[in-house]
């Protein structure tokens, strides 16, 4: 029975598209064809961006980390992280920071951004993970619902695991770029389909209007007018 109404289905939408004018036939096959262009380029061209510029805020937070880890370990020799403050603003101050920190192996933070966390112990999976990493490491977050990358490098000294350094970077104004691109090619797309309906409408009109002539033409000297002329202004098969 659903076999039956969709061929039924398809049979009228096939019959009323062959009752259709020629300017709106235009008009059809113009739309799909650049809604469907569109909507293969769209896909693509974010996807693109997408991994580009996550790389790019990836890359840039590796070697935020790497510096910060590299600058704490004379701190970590001494074991006096005050020295660490004005680094740690610093690093904080960075447009798409949301953190700095660093934790020691049993995950109490010995300095932080906030000075409110500092000596917290953290035990949620990503301190575990990233207590754990022998390597940079990189984990997706979304503290506050903005998505954002926390960026983890160990701390060696004398090939001794010491602590860790974790920093967040947010990836609001990489996403926001993203929407710009998306938004960009959205209303080009919508630029581009008035476009293509209006010349679909000039397109029609130049094929129906001297075919509307010769139909007049041909009226007039089947009535027994004779005499009347037509201009044969337009070349091609019409």
């Amino acid at each position: 029975v659903d076999t039956v109404t969709r061929t039924s289905a398809a049979q009228r939408i096939i019959r009323r598209y062959r009752d259709l004018s020629l300017r709106a036939k235009f008009a059809i096959y113009i739309a799909l064809s650049i809604g469907l262009l569109f909507a293969v380029l769209l896909p693509s061209v974010l996807h693109l961006e997408r991994r580009a510029v996550l790389a790019e805020a990836e890359e840039r937070g590796l070697q935020l980390t790497k510096i910060f880890a590299h600058a704490s370990v004379q701190a970590l020799l001494t074991d006096d992280f005050l020295l660490m403050r004005p680094l740690v603003h610093s690093v904080a101050s960075e447009r798409a920071v949301l953190f700095v920190m660093i934790l020691d192996r049993a995950g109490r933070v010995v300095t932080h951004s906030d000075l409110k966390e500092v000596d917290q112990i953290y035990t949620d999976p990503l301190t575990t993970r990233a207590l754990r990493a022998t390597r940079p490491f990189v984990q997706e977050i979304t503290p506050n619902g903005i998505p954002a990358y926390d960026v983890a490098v160990p701390i060696f000294v004398l090939n001794d695991r010491r602590a860790v350094a974790r920093v967040g970077i947010s990836l609001a104004r990489e996403l926001a770029a993203i929407r710009q691109t998306r938004n960009l090619i959205l209303g080009v797309g919508a630029i581009a389909l008035t476009a293509g309906l209006l010349s679909a409408m000039w397109m029609a009109r130049g094929i129906t209007e001297p075919i509307r002539r010769l139909v007049q033409g041909s009226r007039e000297i089947a009535a027994g007018r004779l005499e009347y002329r037509m201009s044969a202004t337009f070349g091609g098969e019409i």
